[in-house]
């Protein structure tokens, strides 16, 4: 039990190793999404194995099938308007040694307004991804519109450029793989936390609505996401909110594409948040510099005038507004699985009931909630909800139509963890630590 719980802790920090760095253009006349690739690493079982046993964690857990490549990617995708941008992601290639045909998998990560992002595989959401990549999966990681290498600022949870950005990924991933002479058994398989659920679940959804025909979607299993922005997550920026530094960044990103206020940005809110928001937004600093400097009501760093203004006067073009980027109302023609925690403080687990029961009325077959616990908060739940979707998305890769919990004495092992040793977790993955622990 002590080693399943030092692997949990360590999953955000284990398999670093320093790159080694090849920089080289693509052929641009072969390609029609991808710009340039930067071969960082190359990682063989053996290597995979030693830092597996360092780090104490169990191969029943995370088996290391293949060792695998990681590629830095730059590729074209669209700004709101349409018009071509740069951004930017990583690409986790393993390198098959058996008969088996890779699946592809695109995990969407979690919010960030820092727009630095290296390939450190001992942080972070990396590791899930070279979890995956080492049982088979070709992982796809972007860093959306306007993050990472990418130009411009980011679009914070607009659903049409997240859903965008991955869609444009996996295209320039396809033709990294032609380059590389790598193939697949095309089917493919979404997934992100918190943000990236979010995002996993619009690209879902777009896919299905538009590229059906481009992309085989086997499974997504979007995890603690906003799916209902207008409705049940809405109600955050009227209360004491552990994230406040969200509301200048959600406000930014949708003035920019609805074009929402008259008045210069930082003009609308009070001193000295005004002087922040000109200050902190530049793509320079992440939420743990932000979110001390801000109220514990995230809507007290607006000018009153401006409160009654746009949200007061007018309720119904921010609803309108938010509305446009909810991601529940459809109806999933391949299996969904909504991972979510009770006590979760930044995203209410709400938003999974709510796209849960809208796709059953709706007349999906395929959706399913998953639970990674009652106490767990959302970077606890992180974890559990990371091995549910990999045990999910395992089932339907071997068969099953629906998809399933995955194996019981796995599910076993991890209820125990859970059951017997929850301070543990609840201890490892406070604000503190993980302030530590996921910055790239």
């Amino acid at each position: 039990m002590y080693k399943l719980a030092t692997f949990l802790f360590l999953l955000t920090l284990s398999l670093y190793s320093r790159a080694n760095f090849q920089t080289k253009d693509a052929d641009s006349s072969a390609n029609s999404y991808l710009i340039s690739i930067t071969a960082k690493k190359s990682f063989t079982k053996k290597e995979l194995s030693k830092i597996w046993k360092e780090a104490s964690i169990p191969k029943i857990i995370m088996p290391i099938k293949f060792g695998f490549e990681v590629f830095d990617i730059t590729y074209k995708t669209k700004w709101h308007d349409g018009t071509s941008v740069i951004a930017s992601g990583m690409v986790y290639i393993p390198k098959i040694t058996n008969k088996l045909v890779p699946s592809e998998l695109i995990y969407l990560h979690g919010t960030k307004i820092s727009k630095l992002r290296t390939i450190n595989l001992k942080v972070g959401e990396q590791s899930i991804c070279a979890g995956f990549a080492a049982e088979g999966y070709v992982v796809a990681y972007p860093d959306y519109v306007g993050l990472g290498n990418g130009e411009r600022f980011h679009l914070y949870q607009h659903a049409g450029t997240e859903a965008q950005a991955g869609i444009d990924m996996m295209r320039a991933v396809h033709e990294l793989m032609k380059q590389n002479n790598v193939k697949t058994d095309n089917r493919l398989f979404i997934t992100g936390y918190s943000q990236g659920g979010h995002a996993a679940m619009a690209m879902h959804k777009v896919i299905q609505e538009k590229y059906s025909k481009e992309f085989n979607v086997a499974a997504s299993s979007p995890m603690s996401g906003a799916y209902d922005i207008s409705g049940v997550q809405s109600k955050c920026m009227f209360e004491k909110y552990a994230f406040p530094s969200y509301l200048p960044y959600l406000l930014r990103a949708y003035d920019e594409v609805y074009d929402i206020f008259d008045e210069d940005f930082p003009s609308l809110f009070k001193a000295p948040y005004d002087t922040i928001v000109s200050k902190y937004y530049d793509g320079s600093y992440d939420i743990w510099d932000i979110n001390p400097l801000m109220p514990e009501v995230p809507v007290a760093m607006l000018k009153d005038e401006y409160v009654k203004k746009y949200f007061s006067n007018n309720p119904e073009n921010l609803q309108r507004i938010l509305k446009d980027n909810d991601v529940y109302d459809w109806k999933p023609e391949a299996p969904v699985q909504l991972c979510y925690c009770n006590a979760d403080e930044q995203v209410n687990y709400i938003n999974s009931f709510v796209a849960y029961d809208k796709m059953k009325a709706n007349g999906s077959k395929f959706v399913r909630k998953q639970s990674g616990g009652k106490r767990f908060d959302h970077f606890q739940c992180s974890v559990f909800s990371s091995m549910n979707t990999k045990f999910f998305f395992n089932t339907v890769r071997k068969g099953s139509k629906k998809g399933r919990k995955g194996y019981p004495v796995k599910r076993s092992i991890i209820w125990l963890s859970k059951t017997i040793a929850p301070s543990y977790y609840i201890k490892k993955y406070n604000v503190a630590n993980m302030e530590k622990l996921m910055g790239e």
